[in-house]
C-alpha cells in the first residue's frame, strides 16, 4: 500500500486509478506535475529501481508477558494451560532471535495477598517447551497456594547469541539429559540439597575438596592417585605381628606417599600413605601416623 496523502488519494480516485499497475502505466512527467515528485521516488523504491532500506528490527532485550486467569485459579493444575501459552511465547522468541536463557521467573498475582515469585534456574540453555513446562510444574507443586491466582507473569532476560545446535535424529527429548535430571532434582529438593564436589590444591585429604555448583570444573591437581571413597574420619587399624588388618591381613605396597603439612594451622599432619589390599580384594588407602606409629584406613579405591 502506497503512503499517499488525502489530496493524492482523491485525485487518483477522480481519474479512475485504483491499482498500482495502472498508476505505473501513467506518464511519469504528468504524475510528478499532478502528485508531486515524491510519488516517483515512492514508485521506484516499490519496484526496486531505487534502494529501499528498512529499519532493522531489534528484538526486546527482556521477555515479559502477563495473562489474566479468568476466573481466578486456586490449583496448580488449573494454572498449567496459561503457563503453557507463556512458555510457547518465550520459546518462540528465543528461537527467532537465536538466544537462550539460564533463568526464568514466574510471578503469580493474587487479589489480596502479595504476589508469589518462583525462579527457575536452568542448567542447559537448549531446553524446549516440554522441558520448561515440566520444570515449571515441579516448581509450582513445591509452593502452597493459599490464595487464588488472578494473573500469571513470565519474564526472562535472554542472553548472548548462540549458534544453531544440531539435533540427533534418534534422540528422544532433552528430558533424557543429565542437565534435565539435575534441574528436576533442584526444583524438587532445593538448590542447597543438590551440590557437586571439586578438588583444590591441598595435600591433606580432609581439606582437599569442597562443595561447588554441579558441573563446575577446576584445575587438575598434580598429585598421587586418590580414592573416590574417602572415609569421614580415618579408621584405626588393628596391628597383629606388625601387620595392619582390615577384615583380614593387608598386603601393603612398598611405595608410599609422605604428607607433612598444616604446621601453620590447627590441623597438622605427618603421615605415610600406602596402597593395600586384603583377602577380599578390597583396595585400601591406608597411612601410618609418623608421630605415634598407629595405622589408619582412610579410603577405598
Amino acid at each position: 500500500m502506497l503512503e499517499l496523502n488525502q489530496h493524492q488519494q482523491i485525485l487518483l480516485q477522480q481519474i479512475g486509478v485504483q491499482q498500482i499497475g495502472a498508476l505505473l502505466r501513467l506518464p511519469r512527467s504528468g504524475l510528478a506535475r499532478r502528485l508531486g515528485p515524491a510519488i516517483l521516488n515512492m514508485l521506484d523504491r516499490l519496484t526496486g529501481v531505487e534502494p529501499d532500506p528498512q529499519i532493522t528490527f531489534i528484538p526486546p532485550h527482556r521477555f515479559e508477558k502477563t495473562l489474566e486467569c479468568l476466573p481466578a485459579r486456586t490449583q496448580v493444575e488449573q494454572l498449567m494451560p496459561w503457563a503453557k501459552i507463556l512458555v510457547q511465547a518465550l520459546v518462540s522468541q528465543l528461537l527467532h532471535t537465536c538466544k537462550y536463557v539460564n533463568q526464568i521467573d514466574w510471578l503469580l498475582h493474587h487479589a489480596d495477598q502479595p504476589s508469589t515469585p518462583i525462579t527457575l534456574r536452568l542448567t542447559d540453555e537448549r531446553y524446549g517447551e516440554k522441558s520448561l513446562l515440566g520444570l515449571t510444574r515441579l516448581a509450582f507443586d513445591a509452593i502452597n497456594l493459599t490464595d487464588a491466582v488472578e494473573k500469571i507473569t513470565l519474564s526472562a532476560m535472554p542472553l548472548r547469541h548462540i549458534g544453531e545446535q544440531n539435533t540427533c535424529l534418534f534422540s528422544a527429548t532433552d528430558m533424557d539429559t543429565w542437565p534435565m535430571l539435575l534441574d528436576r532434582l533442584r526444583h524438587r529438593l532445593g538448590d542447597q540439597q543438590v551440590l557437586g564436589l571439586r578438588t583444590h590444591a591441598e595435600y591433606r585429604p580432609e581439606h582437599a575438596w569442597s562443595f561447588c555448583e554441579p558441573g563446575e570444573t577446576d584445575q587438575k591437581n598434580q598429585c598421587a592417585p586418590r580414592p573416590l571413597w574417602l572415609f569421614l574420619k580415618p579408621r584405626i587399624l588393628d596391628v597383629i605381628d606388625g601387620n595392619p588388618y582390615f577384615h583380614g591381613p593387608l598386603e601393603v605396597a612398598k611405595e608410599y606417599e609422605r604428607i607433612v603439612s598444616g604446621w601453620w594451622d590447627t590441623f597438622p599432619v605427618r603421615r605415610d600413605y600406602y596402597h593395600a589390599r586384603n583377602n577380599h580384594h578390597i583396595d585400601l588407602w591406608i597411612f601410618r601416623e609418623l608421630n605415634t606409629g598407629h595405622w589408619f584406613a582412610h579410603g577405598i579405591f
